[in-house]
């Protein structure tokens, strides 16, 4: 029994010295998710989308999991070392390479990324062409600092970089879509928007930011909607792989048929005709200053024609 306890422990300290307690990724989704509102970012300005690099991700992880560790907020690490020595630990292969940083307590990730971006230099960094895969790290825990320990801080890296190989036509991309452009329909008018892409991929589609549909492993997807009343509405496909995204953006305007202008604009019924509650309305326009002397008086003569109408 002693023998098999000593090599259950022998087994174990081997176990611990190949696998280190921090090798596991716990933030790999939020990373993931990091990366689409990067990449969405940069296809608002027409810039290509950012790869993972595992490299990176590598050395943003364990910058991060440092800061946490040993509670400061630097590039340089806590031994001295500078974010381009790290990427040279890492036999990271580039001369263009750049590095954002951030922290919140609480955990926000979608706070941390409009703070970046509302940074000069990091948003820079965010939308550069000149960058084309990146290692995101992120790491959360208790963190102390001038003698107050927080928990739940969470510690972002960003770690940019260009990949000379990377040949941007396996990238994941729509290569057809329709409406062709922004456009304008009658209310309760069925619209169909659609794309197919290069590969198969998850296709999201968002209506003024809320998700409406979502298909998996498909090349090809279309939404169909309709809308009853007039206004703007903002209609979205986001197509991701896990490597790459794409985004195609719509604005839909909603607009009531013309109304024939030989009648008066307050003549709802369009009947020549100016009742006692059109004219209520008139009135309590002229209040509300939308028509002058002219205009209200107008109106007024319409209304005391009667039944003789003014047409």
């Amino acid at each position: 029994m002693e023998k098999l306890k000593f090599l259950l422990i022998l087994f174990l300290a081997i176990a611990f010295l190949i696998f280190p307690a921090g090798a596991e990724n716990l933030y790999s989704a939020e990373e993931k998710q990091m990366l689409d509102l990067i990449n969405e970012e940069r296809a608002e300005q027409g810039v290509s989308p950012l790869q993972f690099n595992s490299l990176l991700n590598e050395v943003s992880s364990e910058h991060s999991r440092d800061m946490i560790e040993n509670n400061y907020f630097a590039h340089d690490s806590y031994d001295g070392t500078s974010y381009w020595q790290r990427l040279q630990d890492f036999n990271y292969q580039s001369s263009t390479t750049a590095e954002n940083i951030a922290m919140n307590v609480p955990f926000d990730l979608q706070k941390a990324h409009a703070n970046l971006m509302a940074s000069p230099g990091h948003r820079t960094n965010i939308l550069n062409p000149d960058y084309n895969e990146i290692g995101i790290g992120i790491w959360v825990g208790d963190y102390t600092c001038n003698g107050v320990t927080y928990s739940n801080a969470a510690m972002f890296t960003q770690d940019f970089g260009w990949n000379t190989s990377a040949d941007e036509k396996d990238l994941l991309s729509i290569e057809s879509y329709s409406p062709q452009d922004n456009f304008s329909s009658d209310p309760e008018s069925t619209q169909e928007f659609a794309v197919t892409t290069n590969r198969p991929c998850n296709i999201r589609w968002l209506m003024d930011g809320g998700e409406v549909r979502e298909i998996n492993n498909e090349m090809t997807s279309s939404y169909t909607t309709s809308k009853p009343s007039t206004g703007t509405y903002e209609v979205k496909v986001i197509v991701d792989d896990g490597v790459s995204t794409d985004i195609r953006e719509w604005s839909w305007t909603v607009v009531e048929d013309d109304i024939d202008s030989s009648y008066h604009a307050y003549d709802f019924n369009q009947n020549c005709l100016m009742d006692t509650s059109e004219v209520s309305k008139a009135i309590d326009d002229y209040y509300a200053g939308k028509l002058d002397v002219a205009e209200i008086s107008q109106i007024i003569d319409y209304w005391y024609l009667g039944s003789d109408g003014y047409c």
